[in-house]
């Protein structure tokens, strides 16, 4: 099947949605950044730099919590380009537990 589409279409129902959404989307950029800058201050200045295992480990504790933002950020993206016609909420996506 062949679905054609227009170059500044795309570009125009994204910057659209991109607007309505910019929020949410620069405080789960944020979150992610101040994430990943404790990691690289932990791995710079609280590990020694002898301690070559502990920066491995640290190390592979940030390429883990980079992917999994990275495919949170994704997800995030998708589902608010699925949302464009009602209303974007953090809860709806989150369990809550019932204490």
């Amino acid at each position: 099947m062949y679905h054609p589409f227009s170059i500044a279409e795309t570009t125009k129902s994204a910057r659209t949605i991109f607007k309505k959404n910019f929020v949410t989307i620069i405080v789960y950029s944020f979150i992610s950044f101040l994430l990943l800058s404790v990691l690289g201050i932990i791995t710079e200045y609280v590990i020694s730099p002898e301690a070559f295992w502990g920066k491995m480990a640290v190390s592979f504790i940030m390429i883990f919590v980079q992917a999994y933002t990275t495919l949170g950020l994704y997800k995030l993206i998708f589902t608010v380009i699925d949302s464009e016609y009602y209303e974007f909420e953090f809860n709806r996506y989150y369990r809550h537990s019932k204490a």
